[in-house]
């Protein structure tokens, strides 16, 4: 099990669209959360693979909410960045409860 880590959480607040159709991601302010990050469970692995989810997968237990992507809201998921600087995507919402959250969360970026 790997110790509770302090995090910077910024949750989606949808795009915008520029005038070629691309879309950048826009997020609301960063806060602090305090989050775990442990490997897939090998029934989350196959989740993920029934899901085409593709990457460096981590599921990541945080006090608070997060979300994957949401349509009807227009947004996208949300970014949990780790203090060695690892961004990670959340991509599929697995538990969520009053006070926590689980989540399968998709590596963006590797700091050496």
């Amino acid at each position: 099990m790997n110790p509770s880590t302090t995090c910077t959480i910024q949750l989606s607040s949808g795009y915008t669209t520029n005038a070629d159709g691309s879309r950048i991601p826009k997020y609301q302010p960063a806060f602090q959360a305090t989050a775990q990050v442990q490997e897939l469970t090998e029934n989350e692995l196959k989740h993920a693979d029934a899901l085409n989810l593709q990457g460096t997968l981590s599921s990541i237990y945080l006090s608070g909410f997060l979300s994957g992507a949401v349509r009807l809201n227009q947004t996208g998921g949300d970014l949990v960045t780790l203090p060695n600087g690892d961004v990670y995507l959340t991509t599929k919402v697995l538990e969520q409860w009053s006070n926590w959250v689980k989540v399968i969360a998709t590596l963006q970026n590797q700091k050496a």
